[in-house]
């Protein structure tokens, strides 16, 4: 049985999603450094919910505190992390997330991971830091964009020589296509 008041419901629902902010294009995120709308909208624990002290939850941290492009190491090393002792850390139970990751120049690579919460440390925040810097610079060697700005270049969020030289090698990897 059909009902007659059903006809362009699903492109009106559609085109109302489209201008709002439930659908985003995630290049717009990307090119931006923001980080995207998380990919699980399951994850429901607040920071009202942590322990008292410096707590953050994993799915925080990647979903909305890291731009994707920062992601992938952070997540391939993090279990590493743990067993260094540099991350202290408890799986919770039952709470699962999706994330996606920009690695090797590919968008929309895609990991489910167990949510944990993470005791902030200066250890865990300089590990954190090192694996965001080196996320950053295995993408841009990927993606070819050896670019910056003065403002960030004059803050030091960007490493000048680091630069040149990936944009140096990037040129040389053209070079040897021609000859």
């Amino acid at each position: 049985m059909t009902d007659d008041n059903t006809d362009g419901l699903f492109p009106e629902l559609i085109q109302t999603l489209e201008g709002s902010d439930f659908i985003r294009d995630p290049q717009a995120h990307e090119d931006a450094g923001e980080a995207s709308v998380p990919d699980d909208e399951s994850v429901s624990t607040s920071t009202e919910d942590l322990p008292d002290g410096n707590f953050i939850l994993l799915s925080t941290l990647l979903l909305r505190d890291l731009p994707p492009a920062e992601r992938s190491l952070v997540v391939e090393h993090y279990e590493d992390g743990v067993r260094r002792s540099i991350i202290r850390s408890v799986q919770l139970e039952g709470t699962s997330f999706t994330v996606r990751m920009l690695a090797g120049g590919q968008t929309g690579r895609r990991r489910s991971l167990q949510d944990e919460l993470i005791r902030r440390t200066p250890e865990f925040e300089e590990w954190l830091r090192v694996q965001r810097t080196e996320s950053l610079y295995a993408y841009r060697a990927a993606t070819g964009r050896a670019t910056s700005t003065l403002e960030r270049l004059r803050t030091g969020q960007d490493d000048f020589n680091r630069l040149a030289d990936l944009r140096r090698q990037l040129l040389r990897g053209k070079g040897r296509g021609t000859e």
